[in-house]
């Protein structure tokens, strides 16, 4: 976008938009917000409910989606119907870490992925809309993700972390403040086809030090455990009964040994992309 105007934002009240909606206000944009839930317009933005079509702007050439991928198409009319001419849209490294898993779900969620990147690419170019992709790694901050904010439940909860074989696996997480801000940079660039970048955070460490950073950050008392690879599966099995981690599965056994690194120079050089070191702030506690 060469100027400021109308952005839309599809999951709006995700992890990332919660850093993106401030960012988009401050940097003098008029924001259009959609989810599934009703909000209060106190925040500075318009606020839309999905499937409620009163109330849209007359048009909205620029949107950026934090909703799950493969979700994307089903707005595609809506976007074309406010004359969308430029999408930036999260994925996932993901798309490249699971694909091997040995957890079905796992790789049912990459082919996904890799499945919904090259029909929003495809849609892009059938009708004339710039599309640009942003694949994060490991996402934390404000309490609400999945990955550093389970771990430090589980430490909370058991004062102690089981990892697999020293946990030699390499890990980059990435703050969502710094990934709402690549996709500000994104939109605000000129339309120009379609693009991808990786955005990984600013500190690589190995998953065991990953943890020790978080319980030195923290400040809870808690130990890291070495445990075998089928004890751990079978814990996590047995964990999966709890509500807070349903999501765990227990291929994260495994990646605790594998490598989930990616290089953000590209991302760095075209919008450039500043991520911080790994480094919890009170705010980024659940």
């Amino acid at each position: 976008m060469a100027t400021k105007g109308s952005v839309g934002v599809l999951g709006a009240d995700s992890l990332v938009g919660v850093s993106l909606l401030r960012q988009l206000k401050t940097a003098g944009f008029e924001v259009h917000a959609w989810s599934r839930k009703s909000h209060a317009s106190d925040d500075g933005c318009t606020w839309h409910a999905l499937g409620v079509t009163q109330g849209y702007p007359a048009a909205l050439p620029c949107w950026i989606s934090l909703a799950p991928l493969p979700c994307l198409p089903m707005y595609f009319p809506l976007m074309q119907a406010l004359g969308v001419t430029q999408v930036v849209a999260l994925s996932s490294t993901s798309r490249y870490t699971k694909i091997n898993s040995l957890d079905h779900g796992d790789r049912r969620w990459a082919q996904d992925l890799a499945e919904a990147e090259e029909r929003l690419e495809h849609w892009g170019t059938a009708h004339a809309v710039s599309t640009t992709i942003l694949r994060p790694t490991l996402i934390y901050g404000h309490g609400r993700d999945q990955n550093i904010a389970t771990i430090i439940r589980v430490l909370r909860r058991f004062h102690a972390f089981p990892i697999v074989g020293g946990g030699p696996g390499l890990r980059q997480p990435v703050h969502a403040d710094d990934v709402a801000q690549a996709c500000l940079a994104a939109a605000e660039r000129p339309p120009s086809g379609h693009q991808a970048f990786n955005l990984s955070g600013g500190e690589t460490l190995t998953y065991q030090a990953m943890v020790q950073r978080i319980i030195k950050d923290t400040g809870i008392r808690g130990w890291i455990i070495p445990v075998p690879t089928y004890l751990l599966r079978f814990a996590i099995r047995i964990l999966r009964w709890l509500p807070a981690y349903r999501l765990y599965n227990p291929a994260m056994a495994d990646r605790m040994m594998q490598d989930l690194t990616f290089s953000h120079d590209e991302a760095t050089s075209t919008l450039g992309f500043n991520p911080r070191n790994f480094k919890l702030q009170a705010q980024d506690l659940p």
